[in-house]
């Protein structure tokens, strides 16, 4: 497996990570140097935080994707918040080129952008999506209760993204897309998708969605996998966070979501993808997706964690 990733979330919209500037350096640096990772993922809504991170990644020998969010931004605004952040990618592109840096435009721009699906605001949007997947109808592939127009309206914002990307950034350029976005290609180098199992994709079914994603001429990275630290985990899947959100949230769990974690890789080596990103690396709950959690100031791994490092370990050794 060529790319052993590991999502970091710097901070976007509404998910505010309480750690310094500082700290969020010291743990990439623990991530290059106990996770058998050779990629970090890099999610961040400030170009600024965004190319400092990067850099120190690369300093550290890390290998990165850069995947701004634009949480409730038109496309006009996010094209700007684009062209600065590929023009300062280009910088970095050249000053390491003996690593990837790679750069997915926006991330599941239908629910995290404004103006393409109905609803006031992401936790509309996402809900709503949420809902479709209750629809019988779902388990025929490709039917995700999204209109054409939507669609349309979205590739259209795609296209501009990446045309303003590619103006100043001559690397790898892609798009972090949701099972429900029907995205054209053209263009891109590699596609993305978010998918984790759940109850609507149990495993079966989410090595099945992989192969059919990766049956292209074009090389298919899932952008996100993962699995929440608390009962259900594995069934909640990306929906982990509304179920955390509730009054009678789960139970922290941490063997769920290493079992879970543990079955997504082993789909995406089924599927002879050349990698994957776990989400992620840390979150403010520790109930959450993080394969790490802080205690009394500390990192402490979870099962998770030295699942994520033992496969990729073995994967850097058969590659």
């Amino acid at each position: 497996m060529k790319i052993r990733g590991i999502n970091y979330n710097l901070g976007y919209g509404g998910n505010v990570t309480p750690f310094s500037y500082s700290e969020k350096l010291e743990h990439i640096k623990f991530i290059s140097e106990m996770l058998n990772a050779n990629y970090i993922g890099l999610i961040g809504s400030e170009p600024k935080e965004i190319i400092g991170a990067a850099a120190a990644a690369l300093e550290l020998g890390l290998n990165v994707w850069l995947r701004p969010r634009f949480i409730n931004k038109k496309i006009d605004g996010a094209v700007g918040s684009v062209r600065s952040l590929a023009k300062r990618a280009e910088v970095l592109r050249k000053r390491f080129a003996n690593l990837d840096l790679s750069f997915a435009v926006a991330n599941e721009l239908s629910i995290d952008g404004s103006g393409i699906f109905a609803g006031a605001d992401y936790g509309e949007r996402a809900s709503a999506m949420s809902s479709n997947f209750d629809d019988p109808r779902i388990p025929l592939i490709g039917y995700w209760g999204v209109t054409a127009e939507e669609q349309r309206a979205l590739n259209l914002g795609i296209i501009k993204l990446r045309d303003a990307a590619r103006e100043f950034f001559h690397g790898r350029i892609t798009y972090s897309a949701g099972i429900w976005e029907s995205i054209r290609w053209s263009g891109f180098d590699v596609k993305s998708y978010n998918l984790y199992i759940s109850r609507f994709t149990n495993q079966w079914r989410h090595l099945q969605l992989l192969r059919w994603l990766a049956g292209s001429y074009m090389p298919l990275v899932v952008t996100e996998i993962g699995t929440a630290s608390c009962d259900n985990g594995i069934d909640y899947g990306a929906d982990a966070w509304k179920e955390l959100s509730k009054g009678s949230a789960p139970r922290y769990n941490e063997l769920e979501q290493a079992n879970g974690v543990a079955a997504q890789l082993a789909n995406i080596k089924a599927a002879s993808l050349p990698g994957c990103f776990v989400w992620t690396f840390m979150e403010n709950d520790a109930r959450g997706f993080g394969i790490v959690r802080e205690r009394s100031g500390r990192l402490v791994p979870k099962k998770a964690f030295y699942t994520v490092r033992d496969f990729y370990g073995h994967e850097s050794v058969s590659a």
